[in-house]
């Protein structure tokens, strides 16, 4: 039984045969799984907003149908958000602060394994959104800094390459983050906003 005192026929079958974790059943998205979220995401108009497909390319469901009912129980519980009708979106679309004893019960439609994988979805998601607010703070003070000089180069280099950044598939990330060069000196409209 849940908290609410229903039985669920189906979790108490789904949890009689669990899924043991190994190589193969892991609860981490791999890196193929990540990137096809993250490229799914880039083809909708609001990407930052996880929607039912999200979670079949995961794979946390195995069809539609059910990826629907899991992406209504997301939203009623609060685990994620949806977009707003007007007004500026929120910074973060997923609530992984709300995760608590009461998730297993809530989102009963998937079973315990996909529950596990469907938090470090959570946990990801989360990421890339705090990833693209630190992006969007560094395009919104370049394209500011255009303003005043609109004939820079380097300012219109470093915005292409903001821009590049943000749509950067995670699998790709690792090898850009590894030579993208810690310590280098800090770009010129940040040293005039620094004094």
């Amino acid at each position: 039984m849940d908290r609410s005192g229903r039985f669920s026929f189906r979790r108490f079958v789904q949890n009689l045969n669990p899924v043991i974790p190994n190589s193969n059943s892991d609860i981490d998205l791999s890196p193929e799984e990540a990137d096809r979220l993250f490229n799914l995401q880039q083809t909708l108009p609001q990407p930052r907003f996880l929607v039912p497909q999200s979670y079949t390319v995961a794979p946390i469901c195995d069809n539609l149908p059910t990826a629907k009912k899991l992406q209504a129980a997301l939203l009623k519980y609060g685990y994620v958000l949806s977009p707003p009708e007007s007004g500026e979106a929120p910074a973060l679309t997923v609530r992984t602060d709300l995760i608590d004893k009461h998730l297993p019960s809530r989102l009963g439609m998937i079973s315990v394994h996909a529950q596990k994988k469907l938090i470090s979805l959570l946990f990801f998601w989360e990421e890339e959104c705090h990833r693209w607010r630190v992006l969007d703070a560094e395009e919104n003070d370049i394209r500011e800094a255009l303003k005043a000089a609109p004939d820079s180069g380097e300012l219109t280099l470093r915005l292409e390459t903001v821009q590049r950044k943000k749509a950067l598939p995670p699998s790709q990330r690792v090898a850009d983050a590894a030579g993208s060069g810690l310590g280098e000196p800090l770009p010129v409209y940040a040293q005039s906003a620094a004094t």
